[in-house]
Order: structure tokens, then sequence, then C-alpha cells
């Protein structure tokens, strides 16, 4: 059974253990660019 609206297309366990898997990936890389790039605009990294 997947998660979705009814008649609509299934979102399935697997895919969203996909896409939450991506994001443990990505955010490593996303969250310390985000950082450096508020410092070179002259922000605090806290607002990044």
């Amino acid at each position: 059974m997947g998660l979705g609206s009814p008649g609509g297309e299934r979102y399935a366990w697997t895919r969203l253990l996909g896409h939450c898997s991506g994001g443990v990936i990505a955010a490593p890389i996303a969250l310390p660019y985000g950082h450096a790039m508020a410092s070179l605009m002259g922000l605090r990294p806290v607002l990044a």
C-alpha cells in the first residue's frame, strides 16, 4: 500500500526512502555552501 490520493498515482515507500536518502546526501553539501554564500554577501552565516 502506497501513499497518495485515492485514484492517483501511488507513492511507494521505496520511493520515499530514496528521496530521503537523497536529501541526506545533499544536505552536507548544501549547508556549507549556503553558509559560504551568506558570508560572501556580508550576512551572518546563521541566516543562510
